[in-house]
């Protein structure tokens, strides 16, 4: 009956730290997936920016 219990709670004890595992190895996808947007919508803003910078610059050597 000892033997019994020790092996269902090495079990257990297995499965709760593979499921522990998982779910930081999930935490390090989602938080790289938020870092990848937020890093693609900073680059489209500064895009945007930069090319109306550029289309004004352009208008002014055009117009002057």
């Amino acid at each position: 009956m000892n033997n019994a219990r020790r092996s269902l709670e090495a079990a257990l004890a297995r499965r709760y730290s593979a499921s522990e595992r998982g779910l930081t190895t999930l935490e390090y996808i989602i938080g790289a997936g938020i870092i990848l947007v937020v890093l693609a919508a900073a680059l489209l803003a500064w895009n945007t920016g930069l090319a109306q910078r550029i289309g004004e610059l352009v208008n002014q050597l055009l117009s002057g």
